[in-house]
């Protein structure tokens, strides 16, 4: 559906939240809106999962793709809901995807919400700071993709960059793809130390304060939450 780039700044935050939700360090107020919104599922078995839909809609993805600034500014302006609510079906076509006619008014107001409990921000960084960010961060970057790996390892080929990705290691060059890899069926690639990347890239970060205040009820207050849940939906 050509929102790599999308898909790229979603899977690093989707490492962010979740880190903070099982680790109690979001606010009560915040990690009540995730659950009773469904952004994590009942069963927990993926986690926290955000629409790639709509930040490929809201950030005007077209047939030859997007920016790399266009889906973070989408992702700070307009937030996030649960990966559920806009599903990628399996006979969609790529109007079908993209069509903001998906995006319902409940939709709009609960990324709205989000954007009260969580800000994320986005900044421009160059392959000069790569190494010292890599310590602490993943960087949304992109290259051309792929050609046949030697060795279990993808080599420098003079192609222009066509898709994006997640960065997760220097000087190896170690990406979180979209795509499974061939080579052992997982989603992290290695590539030559000379690939040729993007001459830029952009991390994506939570700036809210109350994003990451410890839940100091920890499991008493996940069982809290969940009563006034069922609570509410008994007497809807």
């Amino acid at each position: 559906m050509m929102d790599c780039v999308t898909r790229a700044y979603l899977n690093k935050l989707e490492a962010d939240f979740n880190w903070l939700f099982r680790h109690n360090r979001l606010s009560l107020d915040s990690r009540a809106f995730l659950v009773e919104n469904g952004y994590p599922r009942d069963d927990d078995s993926q986690g926290i999962e955000f629409s790639d839909a709509f930040i490929a809609i809201k950030s005007k993805t077209t047939k030859s793709g997007n920016s790399l600034k266009a889906p973070a500014q989408a992702i700070h302006e307009f937030g996030l809901v649960p990966k559920f609510l806009l599903p990628l079906e399996s006979d969609m076509t790529f109007d079908d995807y993209h069509n903001p006619k998906r995006i319902t008014p409940e939709i709009e107001r609960l990324a709205k919400e989000f954007t009260k409990h969580f800000i994320i921000n986005y900044e421009k960084v160059y392959p000069d700071h790569f190494e010292e960010l890599y310590k602490e961060e993943m960087i949304v970057t992109a290259g051309y993709a792929w050609p046949d790996p030697i060795n279990g390892e993808y080599p420098k080929v003079d192609y222009q960059p066509n898709h994006s990705f997640l960065g997760i290691h220097r000087p190896k060059h170690v990406i979180f793809d979209n795509y499974r890899d061939t080579i052992d069926g997982d989603f992290i690639k290695k590539l030559a130390s000379d690939y040729n990347l993007l001459e830029y890239g952009y991390r994506i970060f939570i700036s809210a304060e109350g994003a990451v205040k410890k839940n100091p009820l920890g499991a008493i207050g996940d069982i809290f939450i969940r009563l006034l849940k069922a609570l509410k939906e008994l007497l809807t």
